[in-house]
């Protein structure tokens, strides 16, 4: 897992969608840096 996070820019999380494709997530909030958060999403 890896994050950037550069002032300024938009980002948008992203998961593996059922058909297996990258699906943004636009609930959660952009550029996680709370390590039990990205944990959550990662389960995701």
């Amino acid at each position: 897992v890896a994050t950037l996070c550069e002032p300024g820019e938009v980002y948008l999380a992203q998961h593996m969608g059922e058909q297996g494709r990258w699906v943004s997530s636009t609930d959660q909030k952009s550029c996680m840096t709370d390590k039990l958060q990205i944990l959550d999403y990662c389960k995701k």
